[in-house]
Parts: C-alpha cells; structure tokens; sequence
C-alpha cells in the first residue's frame, strides 16, 4: 500500500470451529449453483409428493424416472451436511486456524502478518450476527469475529468499514 499508512487499530483475534463452519455454509450457500441445487431439491420433493398421491390415491404405476426426484431431494439434504463435515474436518487437521491471527488496519487498508490490502482491493466485506467477513478473494476472506471485541470496537470496526468500502461491496446486517 502507497503512501500515509497510519494504523487505526490492530486486532487478534482467535477463532473457533463454529465461526469456521458457519463461514463454510455461507460461502456454499451463496453461490448460484447450490441456490438452483436447493431449488431443484425442492421441486423435487412436490414431484415425489404428487406422485405419492396419485400412487396411493388412483393406483397409478410410478413413472421409470421417479428415483430421479428421489436422488435430488437426497442431494439436496446432503450437501448442508457434506460441507459442515468438510469444515469439521478442515478445523481438526488446520493448525493454523487455531493460532491467533493478528490484523492491523490503517487508513490504506488491512494486513496480516504476511500481506497487506488496500481498501479499494478488497472483494467483499459482510457482517454476520458472529463476526466481519473482510474478503481478500471470492472465496477467502480474514474473519473477525465479534466475540473478541467489546462493542465499543465492534461499532469502530464498522464505522470504518463503512467510510473506506464502497457500499456495493458492502453487506452489513443493519
């Protein structure tokens, strides 16, 4: 980063398993893709429930094609679990999600022990109800999470969020 970097705050922050897998469902669940899968599961399952109903109802053979709605509504129940587990799992074998991490921001923008970002670099920032989601890339971001912080911060932290972010690339829970 060029120019005055004067420090505004440096955080550390530590996090913990639940913070890790809620990031994981949101980031799987903010994709087109698992909206459509969601979507499909649930079509699905009104498919199997009419075919439920004109099988038991009117005798009617079920179509050759009924484990396709079967298959779907399974998937769709699946992935919620598959990535809750692949966050469990990433949590037990990651060291390094369980050190502290320490962050510093400026009027520039944000850094870590290893890199620093500009303001204007950053893909996305979203608060959730646990912690600031400030996104380095698509699909990485640096968590701070709310309980390492006393409200006072908290408000600190979003009222600079606010001031160095666009507001397009912003998402807070107001």
């Amino acid at each position: 980063m060029d120019g005055e970097n004067t420090k505004i705050m440096e955080l550390d922050v530590t996090l913990d398993e639940r913070e890790i897998i809620d990031y994981s469902l949101r980031l799987a669940y903010s994709g087109v893709l698992i909206i459509l899968l969601t979507a499909a599961g649930v079509i699905s399952l009104l498919m199997l429930l009419v075919m439920a109903w004109a099988v038991l109802s009117k005798g009617y053979k079920p179509p050759a094609l009924a484990f396709l709605p079967v298959f779907l509504v399974l998937f769709s129940i699946y992935v919620p679990f598959g990535v809750k587990k692949s966050a469990k799992n990433a949590w037990a074998t990651n060291e390094s999600l369980h050190h502290t991490q320490h962050y510093r921001i400026t009027e520039n923008g944000v850094s870590d022990v290893e890199s620093d970002y500009a303001w204007e670099d950053l893909y996305k920032v979203v608060e959730t109800k646990s912690y600031f989601a400030l996104f380095i890339f698509k699909d990485l971001a640096f968590l701070l999470p709310k309980r390492c912080f006393d409200d006072t911060t908290n408000n600190m932290i979003r009222q600079i969020l606010r001031r160095k972010i666009p507001s397009a690339k912003l998402k807070f829970q107001d």
